[in-house]
């Protein structure tokens, strides 16, 4: 094979890679149900909690405050 044709497999495995490597954006609703996530960090709502690849902390007042007042 020569080097072009195998510059274009190259270039085309790079392509189908890197389309495959990219995750799925979430479709969240945008409603506020703040949840503290297992990260330690206040999510807007359960869904964008998942989204982020956290689970939602057992201790609610680990994240202390959403939005400047605790929950």
């Amino acid at each position: 094979m020569n080097a072009k044709a195998l510059m274009v497999l190259f270039l085309v495995g790079l392509a189908v890679a890197t389309v495959y490597s990219q995750e799925e954006p979430c479709a969240c609703t945008s409603n506020i149900a703040p949840v503290c996530g297992s990260d330690n960090v206040w999510h807007d709502n359960e869904c964008l909690l998942l989204c982020h690849g956290a689970t939602v902390n057992a201790d609610q007042n680990a994240c202390g405050t959403y939005g400047g007042s605790q929950l």
